[in-house]
């Protein structure tokens, strides 16, 4: 697999902040045959990272051209086969038509060689529930991969959940639909893509607001004394974590121009300074303090990932346990 060290990245990085990840419906992913990905945007490189990981298949990715303009991460994205496209309050200075039907004609060599794309219809991503106004390039390069092969690319919906995404120890809910399949003859029509657009944002749009938006039920872990003695076993990784932290935020604020952009700025930065820049502090460490200690400080400072996560879990049941004897 191409991107075998990224999707192992994603999932570690996943596996801390999230509880648990449900995918329903994977058997829609087909097992060699290209097909059109698609998804809503409502937690920015996030989403693409949930989409990667749970799918065993090679992704090939879409992004914004802004993102191109972030270093470090736009050498990674071009290096990935990344396709930028260019929105129209971001392209200012360059010919953003013809790029763009460029883009659109390497997302269609992508699906010709078989493999999987992932698109964000709706252009941005979103803090605010509810989806917005889904784009015409899924149908243009689905219309553009027929005049080409053919052939009729399977377009497969994929909706993201987000219990309470801002909190730690969330749930996600992935949910995969059955591949759009339209019929050649009306491809051919001049009405194709807007009315593929409609009905891919309308099926997206009914089912975002049939379901539930609820934080998905909690752990039954529950031990004050024990959260306090994780908590202090923690201590010196987050004494550690201070540090990263506030570089990565002053960073992310200098290379992010767009505020859209920041987001995934820092995110980025994160998964990748921040393990680069606590081993440094632990390598000045060494140096200052004696090796026994140097073990000690290591260990201590691996369990915060687990202590962390058990506290999120004690303190996110004694909220329900106390919300749920009230109700009762």
């Amino acid at each position: 697999m191409r991107n075998v060290f990224i999707k192992l990245y994603f999932k570690f990085f996943l596996w801390i902040y999230y509880r648990d990840i449900s995918v329903v419906g994977i058997e829609n992913i087909p097992q060699k045959e290209p097909a059109l990905l698609i998804a809503n945007h409502p937690n920015a490189i996030i989403d693409a990272a949930i989409v990667v990981s749970k799918i065993k298949r090679d992704i090939n990715l879409t992004a914004k051209g802004t993102l191109g303009k972030i270093p470090i991460l736009s050498g990674i994205l071009r290096r990935n086969n990344v396709v930028f496209f260019h929105r129209k309050q971001d392209a200012q200075k360059i010919d953003r038509d013809a790029m763009n039907k460029a883009n659109l004609m390497k997302c269609v060599k992508v699906l010709q060689n078989g493999d999987l794309m992932l698109i964000f219809p709706e252009g941005l991503s979103y803090a605010t529930g509810g989806l917005h106004q889904f784009k015409l390039g899924v149908s243009r390069i689905s219309k553009l991969y027929y005049e080409e092969t053919g052939k009729v690319i399977p377009i497969i919906p994929i909706h993201l959940n987000y219990h309470k995404k801002e909190k730690m120890r969330s749930h996600v809910d992935m949910r995969i639909f059955t591949p759009v399949i339209k019929e050649k003859e009306f491809i051919k029509t001049e009405n194709y893509e807007i009315e593929v657009t409609n009905e891919l944002e309308t099926q997206m749009r009914e089912y975002e607001d049939s379901i539930e938006h609820d934080e998905a039920p909690q752990g039954k872990f529950k031990n004050t004394f024990l959260s306090f003695m994780l908590f202090l076993i923690s201590l010196p990784g987050l004494i550690y974590a201070l540090l990263p932290s506030f570089l990565i935020l002053k960073l992310s604020n200098k290379i992010s121009k767009r505020e859209d952009a920041f987001a995934t700025a820092r995110l980025f930065l994160s998964f990748v300074l921040f393990p680069i820049i606590l081993l440094i502090e632990l390598s000045i460490f060494s140096v200052m303090i004696s090796f026994q200690l140097l073990i000690l400080l290591l260990i201590l400072s691996f369990t915060i990932i687990i202590s962390i996560t058990h506290i999120y879990d004690i303190i996110s049941y004694n909220k329900n346990s106390k919300a749920n004897s009230i109700s009762d």
